[in-house]
Parts: C-alpha cells; sequence; structure tokens
C-alpha cells in the first residue's frame, strides 16, 4: 500500500507502508511522464467540471471541481500510470513481454498500452471481474486469463507466472514510474484552476491541493501527508 508524506523541496516522498522503504518520485519525473503522454496523443482532455451541488452540501466557502477521467481512454486514470510505465521498459524487459493482474481499469490501461507500442502482453483478471472489462481488455489484442476469485488471488498467480516465465509484471501501483504517471492528473488539474483563477480575478493560487501533493509553487515546495489503502485496479 502506498501513501504520501514529507516536506521536502521539489519532490513527493511516497512511503510504501507495508514495509517502510521510502521511495520518491520528483516533479521533474512528473513534468517528464506529461510531456510524454501529450507527445503521443495518449490521453484525452478531460476538464474540469465545477460541482455546485457538492459545494452546497460541504457547506463551506469551497469551490470544488471535478476531473471526469471517466471520459478518458480505457474509462479511467489507470492509462496513465500503466503507459507510462510500458514506455520505461527497455531491451530483455519488452522481449520478454509483459504480465500484469487487475480487475478491469489497470488491466485495460496496460492491454492499451501493449497494442500501442507492439508489446506482447498477458492479463490476469479474478473470475469476479466484470464481464464488460474484460471484454474491453480482450478487445486490444491481449490474452487474458482468469484466476481466483479477488485481485488479490489473480495477482498471486500472475507473480507466480511471471516468476515462471520472466515475463515483466507491471504493477498496478507500487512502482514508481505508474506513480508519476498517475500524478499527471495532479499537474493538470493544477494547471486548470491556476488558470480559473487567473481568469476570475487576474491572480493565480499560491497554493493547491490535489490527492497527489500540496503544491506551493512560489517557493517550489511540494508538502503532502497522505495515507491511502490499495486503490481499486
Amino acid at each position: 500500500m502506498l501513501g504520501c508524506a514529507g516536506q521536502v523541496k521539489k519532490f513527493v516522498r511516497c512511503v510504501n507502508v507495508t514495509n517502510g522503504m521510502a521511495t520518491t518520485v520528483t516533479f521533474s519525473e512528473l513534468r517528464a511522464a506529461q510531456e510524454y503522454l501529450d507527445k503521443k496523443k495518449v490521453l484525452l482532455p478531460t476538464k474540469l467540471i465545477r460541482s455546485i451541488e457538492l459545494e452546497k452540501q460541504i457547506q463551506r466557502n469551497l469551490q470544488i471541481y471535478l476531473k471526469p477521467e471517466n471520459l478518458q481512454r480505457t474509462g479511467s486514470y489507470k492509462v496513465r500510470g500503466a503507459f507510462n510505465k510500458m514506455r520505461s521498459l527497455q531491451g530483455e524487459e519488452i522481449q520478454r513481454g509483459v504480465i500484469t493482474a487487475s480487475s478491469g481499469n489497470h488491466a485495460q490501461g496496460v492491454a492499451y498500452a501493449a497494442k500501442a507500442l507492439e508489446i506482447q502482453c498477458r492479463i490476469v483478471m479474478p473470475t469476479t471481474a466484470p464481464k464488460a472489462k474484460k471484454m474491453a481488455t480482450t478487445d486490444y489484442g491481449v490474452e487474458v486469463l482468469e484466476r481466483g476469485e479477488s485481485y488479490d488471488e489473480a495477482y498471486e498467480a500472475a507473480k507466480k507466472m511471471a516468476d515462471e516465465s520472466k515475463e515483466t509484471f507491471v504493477e498496478a501501483f507500487d512502482d514508481l514510474a505508474v506513480i508519476a504517471g498517475h500524478g499527471t492528473v495532479g499537474l493538470e488539474s493544477r494547471g486548470a484552476t491556476a488558470r480559473a483563477r487567473r481568469r476570475r480575478d487576474g491572480t493565480s493560487s499560491r497554493r493547491w491541493r490535489c490527492p497527489c501533493c500540496r503544491y506551493q509553487s512560489r517557493h517550489g515546495k511540494a508538502t503532502s501527508k497522505r495515507t491511502s489503502h490499495r486503490p481499486a485496479v
């Protein structure tokens, strides 16, 4: 499981809370991921939508915006991390092909990237995964295997297969390249809210909060404190 914590200049610290090991993703890596995804036209634009109804329910002096990543290619933000990870593979990692486990969203992201980058791919999904997501994943031309009744069982099966076949295993979230890809949601959202504020009152926000980080642009600092549970995959 991954969470974010720290107050260190120009990077976000991501802590693996299962074993206490700390890893980092720099803002330059986030920007590099964004530039690549934009250059290759991987993503569809998902503009922020202001939710007046949520603002009323919270009853605080806040403006709430939603980013409709369900309209993204493959139906979720997961394509960002999957594609950024897949494009980082080199040499034998590509030649051996890739394998991953997912209940649907990560599966489609990896499958989409594998087709675009012409990498052989197998996806292990639990038998309980939605039929529509299994079909959508298969439509990308990858091999879909059903193992176990839960994501954890499918994950263990996929890891065992990777050990036996020497295929490259693509993690759904516990990977720096995947984290950097997912973090592009934050970069896009931060830029959109800053532009919206400039249009409204001619200034830009000093501090913007998102699930990825709390970034204070004036001083170039990243501050974040968050612990998350395993996300849906």
